[in-house]
């Protein structure tokens, strides 16, 4: 592999200052040269009118269905999903079958992904089967490559087994993901409770459910002295509790950043997700949050369903929606203004490496090049979709933004 990529601006804090375009040459995977001008003959160009690179973005959560329910996603086609949506790192939750339980669970994953461009980062599941019962082995998991222990889509509901887990995890020095919620509180629930899921004769969600939960968490995290990550906080309440538990990290899905209850009543079930999209004072609460690093980083919260699953009436439809190719585009056509270019990149980037503890890429030379290629100007219509499956809400949505390649692990896919 010989590229230069011609004239591109590099997105990254470390770079952030310089105005100027820079060519950058790669060879063999690694950085070679950066500089104003570089003229190789034998280099494949790659070039486009606003050419911008940053270092790859990672995805913390995504759902896989391998192994057993490779019928909803597989190793190949979320390679592919990732790569298109600019992505060069995920850490898959471990809702699969079996699920990421053991060090076996955890070996599989990676030894059938070390190939392959998009680097796979396995978190383990806090419960055999992710029932909320018997606790799992989590030093033999991370020894083998865990990066953190999570049940996943279903949260922890259990407060002996989330204080254990938590004790678990300091011992081992490891995190503990859970997206917080109180089930006693949020039970059938369909969507966020309000005029809304009144005005729509649909059992409501209550903010409280989550904040409460988040709660209880950072209290049991505090008791255990342990490492702790809020997924996917949906409520300017919860907004309020993490800006005052500065210790803990926390995500947020990127759906939660676009959409409110209101663009619910058309019933689409593929806005039907958890958590669920809830008012506009929540929304601008979580974009506010971003944009003063109250929370660390931006998830796609990809959850690919079968078609059966999701073309059912809204209150029989499953929770969920396919989102890493669409994840980065989306932010930046709707949210560039508010948030910024620098802003999105870097709560894609250095944001969700940073609540992992895992190696931060560098754009330097002699490094491994690690790189997503884009130019934000770009726009285009998602027709294609790469995912096994088609529960987005955007197929057929015209974006500004476009992903033109990824580079890592030595090889460049290009869209």
């Amino acid at each position: 592999m010989k590229l230069i990529l011609k004239q591109a601006k590099i997105i990254d804090p470390s770079w952030n200052k310089e105005k100027k375009r820079f060519d950058i040459a790669i060879k063999n995977g690694k950085i070679e040269k950066i500089a104003s001008n570089i003229d190789l003959p034998s280099y494949k160009i790659i070039s486009s009118e606003n050419l911008h690179v940053s270092i790859g973005f990672f995805d913390i959560g995504t759902q896989i269905g391998e192994p057993g329910l490779e019928h909803r996603e597989d190793f190949a086609s979320i390679t592919e999903a990732a790569s298109a949506g600019g992505y060069t790192g995920i850490a898959p939750f471990p809702n699969n079958e079996p699920a990421t339980q053991s060090k076996s669970e955890v070996k599989y994953i990676i030894n059938n992904t070390s190939s392959g461009p998009i680097s796979f980062y396995p978190i383990g599941a806090v419960s055999k089967s992710c029932k909320g019962e018997d606790i799992t082995e989590f030093i033999d998991m991370k020894k083998h490559g865990a990066v953190a222990f999570s049940d996943g889509k279903k949260s922890v509901h259990d407060a002996g087994l989330m204080l254990r887990s938590l004790q678990y995890a300091k011992a081992s020095d490891s995190l503990i993901i859970n997206h917080p919620d109180e089930h006693d509180l949020s039970g059938a629930g369909q969507i966020h409770e309000g005029i809304i899921s009144v005005s729509l004769g649909l059992e409501g969600i209550p903010e409280m459910a989550e904040s409460l939960g988040l709660q209880r968490d950072i209290q049991l995290a505090q008791y255990a002295q342990s490492r702790y990550c809020a997924y996917n906080v949906s409520s300017a309440h919860s907004v309020k509790i993490l800006k005052k538990t500065k210790w803990a990290t926390s995500t947020v899905s990127y759906l939660n950043l676009l959409f409110t209850d209101t663009d619910l009543e058309d019933f689409n079930s593929n806005l039907k997700v958890i958590p669920p999209l809830r008012s506009r004072k929540d929304k601008n609460a979580l974009i506010k949050a971003l944009k003063t690093d109250v929370i660390n980083c931006i998830t796609s919260g990809h959850r690919p369903l079968e078609e059966e699953l999701k073309k059912k009436s809204f209150a029989f439809a499953d929770f969920g929606a396919i989102g890493i190719e669409t994840t980065f585009a989306a932010l930046l056509t709707e949210l560039e203004e508010s948030l910024g270019l620098e802003k999105i990149i870097e709560k894609l980037t250095h944001g969700p490496r940073n609540v992992l503890g895992v190696e931060i890429p560098q754009i330097k030379e002699g490094e491994r090049a690690n790189i997503c290629i884009f130019d934000p100007k770009t726009t285009w219509i998602y027709d294609k979709v790469k995912s096994k499956s088609k529960n987005s809400p955007f197929i057929g949505s015209s974006f500004k933004g476009k992903v033109l390649g990824i580079i890592n692990n030595g090889k460049y896919i290009s869209q």
